[in-house]
């Protein structure tokens, strides 16, 4: 089984776990941003399109104002800018996160974890995983719907 298609039937099977459990489904969308790869000690710089981020956040403590879960996000493939095919990157996270509320409605959230490359080419070089981490806040319309923003950072080699 390719890598793709094994991280599509993990977020499959969260989703379906959603029901089952008391967590928060995420969809969102990850604005166009740069890549940058160190192949041969040389860096090259590109640009990668915006794409749908997946992801599903699991609550394991909540003290007062304070939030504490366990996450997961499957990033789809973005495409590169300047690529002539449909080849890509993307990043596969699993991390901790912290929920200050701020009151009712207002939060801010911070992210750690670990993430793997996904690469849609069937030549993709050896890629491995590193740290992620975000920063953001969101704003809760509801119990079930709140919009938020995330910056991320996601490494790997």
């Amino acid at each position: 089984m390719n890598k793709n298609k094994f991280y599509l039937s993990t977020v499959i099977l969260l989703i379906i776990c959603n029901s089952m459990l008391f967590g928060q489904l995420r969809v969102g969308f990850g604005l166009s941003s740069d890549y940058t790869m160190t192949i041969l000690g040389m860096d090259t710089d590109t640009e990668v399109d915006g794409g749908l981020v997946l992801g599903y956040d699991h609550l394991l403590k909540d003290k007062d104002k304070m939030q504490f879960g366990v996450g997961g996000e499957f990033m789809l493939n973005r495409k590169f800018s300047d690529a002539d095919d449909d080849s890509g990157i993307a990043f596969h996270s699993i991390y901790g996160y912290g929920k200050y509320l701020v009151n009712d409605s207002v939060y801010g959230v911070g992210r750690l974890g670990y993430n793997v490359h996904a690469w849609s080419s069937d030549d993709a070089p050896d890629l491995k995983g590193g740290l992620t981490f975000g920063v953001g806040g969101g704003y809760a319309l509801n119990e079930k719907i709140a919009f938020e923003g995330i910056y991320s950072s996601h490494s790997g080699k």
